[in-house]
């Protein structure tokens, strides 16, 4: 009896267990924005911009030639859907102590990110499987819901009202005066309605296309970290070089005065001979005690 009571509060533990289990935090995929907010049933659906950021370290050799292919697939790569905002390269010099390092910034769907991703971690030509490594990688998210509804709702105000302007333009018994008042007002709100859709549009690119900037950067190594000692020493050895120079210049400089310098102090010299010497008067004669 206890065997059987023993077997059923096991099986319900492990029931028990089980259930909780299948309650735990969901998984996503690499590169894919965690949800920030769960929408309920009657509420208004959420707008959010989703921003992500990589950074990725490899060996100098294979900085530009993993941001080349980079720039190529968006460029070419039209499964991908990629927009190239910006893209900047600079090669660094060993010698003078600075790195390789190169960054592009782009727009892709949200389904484009994780593929995108994995084609930048791709070796490279000559380079290894895991030379590459994600640095770091974040994503930031923003509620745009409510500029999205201010949005529209202005749309909406300014489409009115130049609606309206419209039908009041088209009166019969308008004078020129009012007229061209009505012009100028009709030509105001056409210019900030145009805005205003611009802005609305923009926001929505960036709704349904999420920005990804890329950090390629080189991998320091043991050696890199003696080079700014190396650099120090030979822009110290730079500096005695050019303080010598000049210290020379000034010599040869200085030297043809020399003579001149010696007359001057010579002469000088001989100045308190030449002034006559004054002769002291004779002390008073004493007096004497009658």
């Amino acid at each position: 009896m206890y065997r059987i009571a023993a077997i059923g509060a096991v099986c319900a533990i492990l029931l028990c267990a089980c259930n909780q289990s299948s309650y735990g935090p969901p998984s996503y995929a690499p590169g894919a924005p965690p949800p920030m907010a769960q929408e309920k049933p009657g509420e208004p659906q959420q707008s959010f911009s989703y921003t992500h950021f990589f950074a990725l370290e490899m060996a100098r050799d294979y900085v530009k030639p993993r941001f080349e292919r980079a720039v190529g697939r968006c460029f070419h790569d039209a499964s991908l859907d990629c927009e190239l905002i910006s893209s900047s390269m600079s090669a660094g010099d060993p010698d003078e102590g600075t790195t390789t390092q190169g960054q592009l910034v782009v727009a892709l769907p949200h389904e484009k990110v994780e593929p995108f991703e994995k084609s930048l971690l791709d070796a490279v030509a000559g380079e290894g499987t895991d030379d590459v490594i994600m640095r770091s990688r974040s994503t930031q998210a923003e509620n745009v819901t409510q500029q999205v509804t201010d949005l529209d709702h202005k749309i909406a105000q300014l489409t009115d009202y130049r609606d309206r302007l419209q039908a009041l333009a088209k009166r019969p018994d308008l004078h020129a005066d009012d007229l061209i008042k009505i012009e100028q007002e009709l030509s105001d709100v056409e210019s900030r309605l145009d805005d205003t859709i611009a802005q609305k549009n923009d926001v929505s690119a960036h709704v349904r296309r999420e920005t990804l900037t890329v950090t390629l950067g080189e991998r320091h190594t043991l050696s890199d970290a003696w080079r700014p000692l190396a650099q120090a020493w030979r822009d110290s050895l730079d500096t005695l070089s050019e303080s010598a120079t000049a210290a020379l210049q000034f010599v040869i400089q200085v030297l043809p005065w020399l003579p001149i310098i010696a007359g001057m102090i010579w002469l000088l010299s001989l100045i308190p001979r030449l002034i006559p010497k004054r002769k002291s008067a004779p002390p008073p004669p004493a007096q004497t005690k009658s």
